[in-house]
């Protein structure tokens, strides 16, 4: 009677992803407990592998979680183990922590003042070359009136210059 833990289901067709874990257990099998070995009978096949599964694969798998459960448990005692406030070398690596943090802080404070001095400048630039601009166009503006008016005076002097003459 099957065990109520273990359901068997088949492998979806071309699916590497569920195939790939049934078969790489096969390989495991084959090249640990079946290479370069003969068996005279399918029984003594079978013996092998059960005999192989207690002695070798198992003690396997244990030993592994005995080494993951060992190595968790140095790790907890190592932070277990971690300074506290009161200890004076705890006390100093904070220090040192909070004077970096506060050097950072001022460089940072640093560099975005400079920043904005020198936007500041930028824009002040830009509108003094905006300033000058129009001045220029104004004075242009202004000659190009003078200008034009001496030319109708000049047209209004020879206008009545002819009348005269014709006289």
């Amino acid at each position: 009677m099957p065990s109520p833990a273990i359901r068997a289901f088949a492998c979806a067709p071309y699916r590497a992803r569920t195939k790939g874990k049934d078969e790489n257990g096969v390989g495991y099998v084959k090249k640990n407990a079946v290479a370069g070995r003969r068996f005279a009978s399918w029984e003594a096949f079978e013996g092998h592998l059960v005999h192989w599964m207690r002695t070798i694969a198992d003690v396997c798998v244990s030993e592994r979680l005995s080494t993951a459960a060992g190595s968790k448990e140095a790790l907890l005692e190592k932070f277990k183990a971690q300074s506290t406030a009161s200890d004076p070398a705890f006390a100093a690596r904070e220090e040192t922590r909070r004077a970096v943090r506060i050097g950072r802080e001022a460089r940072e404070a640093e560099r975005n003042a400079a920043r904005d001095a020198r936007k500041a400048a930028e824009q002040e630039a830009l509108q003094a070359e905006q300033a000058e601009r129009a001045a220029r166009e104004a004075l242009e503006a202004q000659e190009t009136a003078e200008q034009a008016a001496r030319q109708v005076a000049m047209a209004a002097e020879a206008k009545a210059k002819a009348a005269r003459d014709a006289r």
